[in-house]
């Protein structure tokens, strides 16, 4: 194998880890726990677990409003 090989191998493995904990996060979450009892559990920091649950608190897309439009407009 290849060094290229073995950086995409790294790269997908790391990927499937990380999809891993976000669905533990999620289930952590549904379950009742607080963002930081999550992140002290996995070893990680609040801000980790709270991108990976930004979602499911809070469902609208990032940027508050369209180009041209402020809070008074109506969508």
């Amino acid at each position: 194998m290849s060094t290229l090989d073995d950086v995409s191998a790294a790269a997908a493995a790391a990927q499937a880890a990380r999809a891993h904990l976000v669905d533990a996060y999620h289930a952590a979450y549904r379950e009742g726990w607080s963002v930081a009892d999550i992140g002290n559990a996995a070893g990680v920091s609040r801000n980790t677990v709270y991108k990976a649950l930004h979602p499911i608190e809070n469902p609208r897309p990032p940027g508050r409003f369209r180009k041209g439009q402020t809070k008074h407009e109506p969508r």
